[in-house]
């Protein structure tokens, strides 16, 4: 997860960016983001509701099914899945 944390910066030509001065939250979030984005269907199946009626609410039942099924799993990452069930978006609101 660090390592491919590191490459997306890469990519963004962010190169003064190191995983291994992140702290542990920090690091456990990026795990969490790892499954999600790399182990799962869970981008396909957000593509699949992009545009239809009612994507905003099926959205976020998806992200917290999601989290809750990479608790369960990876018991270690429970706290970093919790604070990720609700999307940023709604963070802010």
């Amino acid at each position: 997860a660090m390592r491919h944390w590191e490459e997306r910066q890469h990519d963004r030509d962010n190169y003064e960016a190191f995983a291994d001065q992140a702290d542990e939250e920090t690091v456990e979030r990026w795990m969490v983001n790892y499954v999600r984005h790399q182990l799962t269907d869970y981008d396909n199946l957000i593509d699949s509701i992009f545009g239809k009626i009612g994507k905003e609410e099926a959205y976020r039942r998806l992200r917290k099914r999601t989290m809750k099924k990479i608790a369960e799993i990876y018991p270690e990452l429970a706290k970093a899945a919790k604070a990720s069930e609700t999307p940023r978006s709604d963070r802010w609101r």
